[in-house]
């Protein structure tokens, strides 16, 4: 073996000694709506996030305001009855706007791969059952991922969400968006929630517990580190070779 050799397996050693472990999934940005001081009134909450940085707004002409949020959330914030959701309602009529009208989730993806979106969703029975979830590696143009519906299971809270680790395009994005829509039933209406003969835009669609996670993308530690150890040693077995 020569003195390069043994250098670059001295150097890829004490590489993979010093390199970060495994590493797991990481909240990246995530909405409680719930008040930043504890009001004990569950429609005056917030839609600034409690965990990271981002936005989320409505689309579509919808209006919103905060009710009562999910009985999953366990935040500090959501004590003393300050548990908010982000209650959306005047969608579209029931034969148009398909796809326009829900929410828009905005966060900075950049450190971060393999994105997950997660959130909870309570329609009420009048509202549309069936929703959508869409995405936007440019913030502009939206693509459809997936779609789910109430099942007419309505006026309570449904763990809703996409794994996105597949979607590239998404990790380490500064313009990753996110949308959640209502969605025709059949080809040319909305249907009901909760079964019954009638969809009303009025009803209210609530949001909670918005949660955008990743992986943290790792910094390569480990040679940057290692790369003055590997020098040293080469500097030395040269003057050694010279004698």
């Amino acid at each position: 073996m020569n003195r390069h050799t043994i250098i670059f397996t001295l150097v890829a050693t004490f590489a993979g000694m010093s390199a970060p472990g495994a590493t797991s999934a990481a909240v990246i940005t995530k909405w409680t709506f719930n008040s930043p001081s504890l009001d004990n009134a569950p429609t005056t909450g917030s839609s600034v996030p409690e965990i990271g940085v981002g936005q989320i707004s409505t689309i579509g002409g919808i209006n919103q305001t905060f009710a009562q949020g999910s009985s999953n959330d366990n935040s500090p914030s959501g004590d003393f009855n300050n548990n908010s959701s982000y209650n959306t309602f005047n969608y579209p009529p029931f034969d148009s706007g398909n796809l326009t009208a829900g929410i828009q989730i905005a966060v900075d993806t950049t450190g971060y791969k393999d994105i997950v979106l997660s959130f909870e969703h309570r329609h009420a029975a009048g509202a549309s059952r069936s929703f959508a979830i869409q995405y936007a590696s440019d913030g502009v143009n939206y693509v459809n991922i997936t779609g789910y519906d109430a099942g007419l299971a309505s006026n309570v809270f449904h763990l809703r969400g996409h794994d996105f680790s597949e979607v590239a395009a998404l990790d380490n994005n500064p313009n990753a968006r996110f949308r959640i829509v209502a969605e025709f039933f059949s080809q040319t209406s909305y249907h009901p929630a909760g079964g019954g003969p009638n969809y009303m835009s009025s009803a209210d669609n609530r949001f909670d517990l918005v949660t955008v996670s990743g992986t943290p993308i790792p910094e390569p530690t480990g040679l940057l580190m290692a790369a003055p150890f590997g020098m040293a040693l080469l500097g030395r077995f040269g003057r050694r070779s010279r004698r």
